[in-house]
């Protein structure tokens, strides 16, 4: 299956690029997809970030991804 994966923010800085495609064994859990996206960028373990896939915030580390998707690696963020 085949990701558009979005990087953003200090993120983007991080791996050095805002934009990957990549193809990757499918089905995924979100678990999977976010060890082998930190095993490929691995200054991605030191930071803390939410995934979201199809425009959607998922939380449920479980989230099996079965079909080309677009998912993005948001920053932690703060506001008041």
């Amino acid at each position: 299956m085949n990701l558009d994966v979005l990087f953003f923010g200090m993120l983007a800085e991080a791996v050095q690029k805002h934009r990957e495609t990549m193809h990757v064994e499918s089905p995924m859990s979100l678990a999977d997809l976010k060890n082998f996206l930190e095993n490929k960028y691995s200054t991605l373990k030191e930071y803390t970030y939410k995934i979201a896939v199809n425009e959607e915030l998922a939380n449920d580390e479980s989230l099996l991804i079965n079909k080309d998707v677009c998912v993005a690696l948001l920053p932690a963020y703060a506001g008041g």
